[in-house]
């Protein structure tokens, strides 16, 4: 770790569990904050007593060494790498009062830019065996869903009836910035890895009406922790799993199929433009399916991995796919028949307000390959 002061104020450039940051704490009162920035850390005679999404309330314990004034000021950010939760949090204070011992901060959510003039952040993403195991993985990133109920609810019931997902991500986040026009410097992200899925489900129906239930069941979150002081934040592998479709009274369909998936999503910001890098590959197969229908139906049952690079508190990246089996059953005209596609799809969201940037959200929807595996009567 190496620390330098400089007229702007202290520059910070450390390795710390392998992330590589660099980071300039401009000199108080730092743009375009109008306060001061303190760290909670140091000031001993604070300690948390609750954190709420605007408001955070310290126990204050001056005895002895009494406070000669009160630390936080409205206007002033506020920055810890512990809070209650571990995930840490930049806030900017807009009230204050001390009441019964207590300091009431009223607070609102802060970007990097509104406490760091200029910095770089180099990431890598990557989730280890015992992280995943936490979450209830096995150890090579593989999530048994066998006989997982995902909705059973209005006439309709989905469910799971064997297998499951496996996914292991890595790849890099990288973002330089700057307190003056464009701020956005360049960012570089991108997730790589194969994604595998085995699974059956079954869907039955017993009411006639159209359902958009958006995500049903998320598997267990896995949470890395990334740390180089003062800035600290989590890397996030989420999995919701969901159905949409309009389905018919007196139709059940089991269904499954198993891929294999060659996931490249990512994007680049350089020089004022957004260039998508993403690549997908799918390779599947469908499994037997049983079909009774007495009427027309369609239904699309999906998962959603995702990668979620969070600043503190607030997600500042997301990148992720969506495969998804969809079944078309059609009674007319006659024979009946059922169609099974499968496909996959990406995303990359960038939200700015993470970052302290105003102009800078973007969001990329990928229409990735996708295939017609089976058309049967019954």
């Amino acid at each position: 770790m190496k620390i330098t002061e400089s007229i702007n104020g202290l520059k910070f450039a450390m390795l710390v569990l392998g992330v590589f940051f660099t980071v300039t704490l401009a000199g108080c009162p730092t743009p375009p904050s109008t306060g001061y920035i303190v760290s909670v850390d140091d000031v001993k005679q604070l300690s948390v007593a609750s954190k709420e999404e605007s408001l955070i309330i310290y126990n204050i314990d001056d005895q002895n060494d009494p406070l000669s004034e009160i630390p936080i000021q409205p206007g002033d950010i506020i920055m810890s790498s512990q809070g209650v939760d571990g995930e840490g949090y930049l806030r900017k204070a807009l009230a204050v009062q001390e009441i019964d011992g207590k300091l009431y901060v009223l607070t609102e959510m802060a970007g990097l830019a509104d406490a760091f003039e200029e910095g770089e952040i180099s990431i890598p993403i990557e989730f280890t065996p015992e992280a995943l195991e936490k979450a209830g993985f096995s150890i090579n990133g593989y999530f048994d869903m066998t006989n997982k109920t995902l909705y059973d609810n209005n006439g309709l019931t989905v469910k799971v009836t064997r297998g499951g997902i496996r996914y292991v991500p890595s790849g890099q986040f990288d973002i330089k910035w700057k307190w003056s026009a464009p701020f956005l410097n360049s960012l570089k992200t991108n997730i790589t890895g194969m994604l595998s899925i085995d699974m059956d489900v079954r869907i039955s129906a017993t009411k006639t009406r159209t359902y958009s239930t958006g995500d049903l069941f998320t598997v267990p979150i896995v949470k890395v922790p990334w740390s180089a002081p003062p800035v600290v934040g989590t890397l996030e592998l989420a999995i919701p799993i969901g159905f949409s479709g309009s389905i018919s009274s007196g139709v059940t369909v089991k269904a499954g199929f198993d891929s294999s998936s060659k996931v490249g999503i990512g994007t680049e910001y350089s020089s004022g433009s957004w260039i998508n890098t993403s690549d997908l590959v799918l390779h599947s197969r469908v499994h037997t399916p049983d079909c009774t229908a007495s009427n027309s139906a369609t239904a699309t049952v999906y998962a959603k991995p995702q990668v979620r690079v969070k600043v503190y508190e607030t997600v500042g990246t997301g990148l992720g796919v969506q495969p998804y089996l969809r079944g078309d059953v059609k009674v007319t005209p006659t024979p009946k028949t059922l169609s099974l596609t499968v496909g996959i799809d990406g995303f990359v969201n960038f939200n700015a307000k993470a970052f302290g940037f105003t102009a800078f959200d973007y969001t990329m929807n990928l229409t990735g390959p996708s295939y017609n595996l089976l058309k049967k009567t019954f």
